[in-house]
């Protein structure tokens, strides 16, 4: 989406969104979104309410078959939030390993 930063030139930017239909309650991976030739991604994890841990991990793929870790995100035990950075690839998505009960969860940001 963009936006325009403080000394007047425009930042172009793409929106992720890579939270989870509905809360976690197994292990699940997101939609793949593809960010085509930007580098970063910057997310934003939020755990509203837990039971349990939440590991997730971003993968990355070149063609959105084969994919591969690109880092994770702190294991989740209490509801809490956790902002990172990643190295883009063409494509990218969430993996999240669910134990115990459910999650609510959202993970986004934006691709630069």
């Amino acid at each position: 989406m963009g936006y325009t930063k403080q000394n007047g030139e425009f930042a172009n930017t793409m929106d992720i969104n890579l939270s989870p239909a509905s809360a976690l309650s197994a292990n699940a991976v997101s939609n793949a979104v593809e960010v085509g030739d930007k580098g970063v991604v910057r997310l934003d994890l939020v755990v509203a309410a837990i039971v349990g841990t939440l590991n997730v991990t971003i993968q990355g793929s070149k063609d959105g078959v084969t994919w591969a870790s690109m880092g994770t995100f702190t294991a989740v035990s209490a509801p809490g939030s956790e902002r990172k950075l990643f190295m883009a690839d063409r494509f990218i998505r969430a993996s999240y390993v669910v134990s115990g009960g459910p999650s609510a969860t959202t993970l986004a940001g934006e691709a630069c």
